[in-house]
């Protein structure tokens, strides 16, 4: 075989390897991408003690159908105490979301939200839900029971809110959890 030849099946060998690993390389960078987010957004009308405070919980990004979520709020109970919640505008009448928030008047909030069997929603954004607090004080120091990341935080208005606990669930033939779905706790106010 003359040597042209030989560099000719050679640089074609070489274009296919580059091209399986292109291939694999975008494949595993679409599967660890998240699948979308939920996240805290925290509005207060002023800084007074008896101001009223709005968590926002949010989704984004989201291009998979939602079934269902669950999560708990941590927040500092000396601080802040927990009024109620509303539904919001990610769902329609239509969907009749399953509903459940509970507080324990320990610092922790247990939420679910959840369609029926069977029904999904893909929409790309909206909030979930509003939780109301009221501000109890603003001179008690941060609670010792919550992590530190959340006494550390770099802007001084921000109240100690986090997620944990928290799963996300599609759902087509039966419940799937999906694994790459973020829970952002907030990072700064406006």
């Amino acid at each position: 075989m003359p040597p042209a030849f030989l560099q000719i099946i050679m640089k074609k060998i070489l274009i296919i390897v580059f091209l399986i690993l292109a291939i694999f390389i975008v494949l595993m960078v679409r599967a660890s991408a998240p699948a979308g987010k939920i996240h805290m957004t925290i509005s207060q009308q002023n800084e007074t003690t008896s101001s009223p405070l709005k968590l926002e919980i949010k989704i984004a990004s989201q291009d998979i159908p939602f079934f269902g979520t669950a999560f708990h709020i941590n927040f500092n109970p000396q601080q802040y105490k927990f009024q109620n919640y509303t539904l919001g505008n990610f769902f329609t009448a239509q969907d009749e979301p399953l509903i459940l928030v509970k507080d324990n008047g320990d610092g922790i909030i247990m939420t679910g939200i959840s369609l029926k069997q069977g029904k999904t929603i893909t929409k790309p954004e909206g909030t979930l839900l509003t939780l109301n607090f009221t501000k109890l004080t603003s001179n008690i120091p941060p609670n010792q029971n919550q992590p530190s990341s959340i006494s550390s935080l770099p802007h001084k208005n921000i109240p100690d809110f986090t997620f944990s606990h928290s799963t996300f669930a599609t759902f087509n033939k039966q419940r799937q959890n999906i694994q790459n779905f973020t829970f952002d706790d907030p990072q700064k106010l406006p």
